[in-house]
């Protein structure tokens, strides 16, 4: 999400800058107050509206091992990053075990977790399956048939394509500290780590680092326009993004990372987060994730869905469409919106028995 002030301004800049008044926002999440400050910010931030914060997972995979090779990781950090750039997500903080990911995100609109996940799989397959075909010398998925051969038509997203994602909203700050405690703890847990922070694929080593993060690598204004998309290898014009990127061409997790407000959540201290960690019940947490619904819309979200594919089926508003109309886009609305029958019938004002009848839902 863009940020309005740069956290790698020189020290005499940022000396002077820290002597004015430093705007502090009270932003509410869901009745849930907290402070962002936005330190050595000259120009003060647009009003956002309420942030949301959720935990996402994906489900480990079986048979496949996601990550391989450190450029495999680097690849997948660069794809969120971008990924939630574009959809003004915040990263709090994430971890990417060799079969599964976590990500804890702050968003405004409900949807947009969902997108950001659902954008960060497509586009990791999709290099993925150019990366490691299927037959490949170097693949070992040739039995799996989630995966299909680069080249494919449909290649791109195969490779998430059955693997789910858990979407679980965070209500309250107690519960943000374990959810974080959690995700920075999954290395040690399942044993390739003694420690969080000797685990280099996780946001754990992004927090107290300082500005000292920043050194050997280069602001995107360094760079031209086309030559930084050709760079990490996207369509996205990440020019207005405060990303660092090093000097092996990868964007510098400690630039996208919240790291300001995951250190003041935990009071500035390392050792606060460090006790979190410990102290977390990892198991508790591991149930609540796996057998937690999926994420709901609100009937807002659900509506503006509605509304786009009435549009793009009939080329009418939703309002203009028949009973017959609104039962065709029962199917298409519950996947990409998982709302239930009640809040479908609800939004398309259709009787609910009828629809479940018919439908299934």
């Amino acid at each position: 999400m863009k940020r309005e002030f740069e956290r790698d301004m020189p020290s005499d800049i940022k000396d002077s800058l820290s002597r004015r008044h430093r705007r502090v926002e009270e932003t509410y999440v869901d009745g849930m107050q907290s402070v962002w400050r936005d330190e050595y910010c000259e120009n003060p931030r647009p009003e956002r509206g309420p942030l949301k914060l959720y935990h996402i997972c994906t489900k480990g995979t079986v048979r496949t091992t996601l990550f391989r090779e450190d450029v495999d990781y680097h690849k997948a950090l660069n794809i969120a990053a971008i990924s939630a750039f574009a959809l003004e997500v915040d990263i709090l903080a994430y971890c990417l075990m060799s079969n599964h990911v976590h990500f804890i995100v702050a968003v405004i609109n409900d949807e947009n977790a969902g997108k950001f996940i659902n954008r960060f799989k497509q586009l990791y397959s999709y290099y993925f399956n150019i990366m490691y075909p299927a037959g490949s010398v170097r693949s070992d998925i040739a039995e799996d048939r989630t995966y299909v051969a680069a080249g494919s038509v449909n290649a791109g997203g195969r490779a998430f394509k059955r693997v789910d994602a858990t979407i679980k909203r965070i209500d309250s700050i107690p519960y943000l500290k374990n959810c974080l405690a959690y995700v920075m703890r999954n290395p040690v847990e399942a044993g390739v780590a003694k420690t969080p922070d000797a685990y280099k694929w996780s946001s754990y080593r992004c927090y107290f680092s300082g500005q000292g993060a920043f050194q050997n690598t280069s602001p995107v204004t360094a760079f031209q326009k086309r030559g930084l998309m050709d760079l990490l290898g996207t369509h996205t014009d990440v020019s207005a993004s405060h990303f660092r990127i090093t000097e092996a061409g990868n964007i510098l997790p400690e630039s996208f990372v919240d790291r300001a407000l995951v250190e003041q959540i935990f009071d500035g201290s390392r050792d606060a987060l460090s006790r979190q960690i410990m102290k977390v019940n990892y198991y508790t947490l591991e149930y609540e994730l796996a057998y937690s619904d999926k994420l709901r819309l609100t009937d807002d979200a659900v509506l503006r869905i509605a509304g786009t594919l009435s549009m793009d089926w009939y080329g009418k508003s939703l309002q203009n469409l028949d009973v017959k109309e609104k039962i065709r886009l029962i199917g298409t609305l519950k996947k990409k919106s998982n709302a239930n029958a009640l809040q479908i019938c609800r939004i398309l004002e259709l009787d609910q028995q009828l629809a479940s009848e018919l439908f299934d839902i």
